[in-house]
């Protein structure tokens, strides 16, 4: 049975009146997923770069079990989420205060290897603030250079412009520009 195009385009009419709003949706999803997939794992990146130089100047006088903490990226940032957390709370849990009072030193250190791993503090936060909004599942990372030049060269979701100008930042440190 062919259709007629008045049909065809009645039946799109129909179809978008009647899901119009959950297709934009989707279609909003679909651009923030491959705009996280191609982009989070370069923060993953810069942050082994910041750890080599963290590495270089943690205090050598920490306890055994603070060593054990800091001795690997994931156990640095893990660390320093629940520091954040902490702070939080310090007004109101004296274990919080004392948790912060005693490891604030990471925060410092941690500013410090970052930005001499090349990026600015207020963009290391952003990009990770995005990673941290990205979905780890979805993953499509290619080499900084491409995925900086792809960046500065293609639209960005409206949603994800906020992280655009630290995303161009943290790729230029990866790909050495």
């Amino acid at each position: 049975m062919l259709i007629s195009s008045s049909n065809m385009a009645f039946a799109f009419a129909c179809i978008e009146q009647g899901y119009g709003d959950e297709i934009s949706e989707l279609q909003a999803f679909q651009n923030r997923t491959t705009f996280y997939a191609k982009y989070r794992d370069h923060v993953s990146s810069f942050e082994d770069r910041a750890f080599v130089k963290f590495e270089l100047i943690v205090p050598d006088n920490l306890t055994p079990g603070m060593a054990l903490k800091v001795g690997t990226k994931l156990g640095v940032l893990s660390t320093l989420g629940t520091l954040a957390t902490m702070e939080k709370e310090k007004d109101k849990n004296p274990d919080a205060a004392a948790f912060v009072k005693s490891n604030g030193w990471l925060r410092d250190s941690w500013r410090t290897a970052v930005t001499a791993a090349g990026l600015r503090w207020d963009y290391y936060e952003k990009v990770r603030a995005f990673k941290g909004a990205s979905n780890e599942s979805f993953h499509d990372a290619e080499p900084a250079e491409e995925a900086l030049l792809m960046l500065e060269k293609t639209p960005v979701p409206d949603d994800m412009v906020k992280y655009k100008e630290a995303l161009i930042a943290l790729l230029e440190v990866l790909a050495g520009k």
